[in-house]
């Protein structure tokens, strides 16, 4: 939640600060444009790393070897409560 806010922060800084200067290509425009991408790098790394634990989890070996769902139930909730891709 703190990335998102910091990226919300970061997008009104980057509107404003073109506002102010007229221009996509102010070089304090483009900062405020790359730190933003690296931070929406950073959460999508996060969203990836998230959405492994998940499908891993979600194909466990079962107590008898055979590859299966560890818990339908917790693994179902899991799935609603990952984060949405925004591709």
């Amino acid at each position: 939640m703190i990335l998102l806010h910091e990226l919300q922060v970061l997008r009104i800084q980057l509107f404003e600060m073109a506002e102010a200067r007229g221009s996509l290509t102010d070089p304090e425009v483009l900062a405020i444009s790359e730190a933003a991408d690296k931070l929406i790098v950073m959460l999508q790394q996060i969203q990836r790393a998230e959405m492994i634990r998940v499908v891993s989890t979600r194909y466990a070996l079962s107590a008898d070897g055979k590859t299966g769902l560890a818990n339908p139930s917790i693994l179902a909730s899991a799935s609603r409560q990952a984060i949405p891709s925004h591709d």
